[in-house]
């Protein structure tokens, strides 16, 4: 059997939990005799790459993408996705376990889509909360924990909270953010914070559909801990 891990960076060049998690649960597959390489994005390049470390072997497609509103906002796919997909099949892995998912350059939605439409079976595992809750914390306005379902109305007012948008400010860019979401007008092409606040619950209703879209080209998911697995559950149930 041969597994496939993707995430957007990997040791040595990049060093946080992901990364560990990642190594070393190659090396319990591997104990069990089960093949493993990495891949990960080769950003600002237009060729394929590759190296090693500690003795795995570190795939890089080709990402030349240029970051700009657009690619960020989704509206248009990353250009390392024929790289990725042309890769993915000449590895032709069992199962491609993909680890993280950050939009822009790196890998996203698009690539889970891609790699089922190709016929692999495909596995999430969540590390952090930014799937499910735009703030990555989980904590409504930074006081109360979040039961964490995705809410477009709650999610907008804990995210104004954030970026330090409160009293006045947060009540009237609210009801104009919910006003134009019931309208389905969508401003966030805009490039200004103004028009990304009164778009916010728009940005909070895709979040969820990408959620819902990921779930539905996932063969497996896995959650590295028991509080996040009920909120997948949760809005998987709600949602889906």
């Amino acid at each position: 059997m041969k597994i496939l891990p993707c995430l957007n960076h990997f040791l040595p060049h990049h060093f946080a939990g992901t990364e560990v998690y990642v190594m070393a649960l190659m090396k319990g597959l591997q104990e069990l005799g089960i093949n493993n390489s990495v891949l990960i994005p080769n950003y600002g390049k237009g060729t394929n790459d590759a190296y090693e470390v500690e003795g795995f072997k570190v795939l890089q497609y080709a990402e030349p993408s240029v970051i700009d509103r657009a690619l960020q906002m989704g509206r248009h796919k990353p250009e390392g996705l024929k790289s990725f997909g042309q890769l993915i099949v000449q590895e032709s892995p069992d199962i491609i376990h993909f680890h993280e998912l950050a939009g822009s350059n790196g890998l996203g939605l698009e690539h889970v889509k891609l790699a089922k439409e190709k016929g692999f079976r495909t596995v999430m595992t969540f590390h952090l909360a930014g799937y499910t809750c735009k703030t990555g914390t989980l904590m409504y306005k930074q006081k109360i924990p979040c039961d964490g379902l995705i809410r477009e109305r709650q999610c907008t007012a804990c995210w104004f909270q954030q970026r330090g948008i409160t009293g006045w400010k947060a009540s009237l860019l609210g009801n104009a953010s919910s006003f134009l979401y019931a309208m389905n007008v969508d401003i966030s092409r805009v490039a200004s914070p103004v028009a990304t606040a009164l778009s916010f619950p728009l940005i909070i209703k895709k979040l969820r559909t990408d959620f819902e879209s990921l779930i539905a080209h996932c063969d497996a998911l896995v959650a590295i801990s028991k509080w996040y697995m009920e909120v997948l559950t949760k809005n998987t149930s709600h949602h889906c």
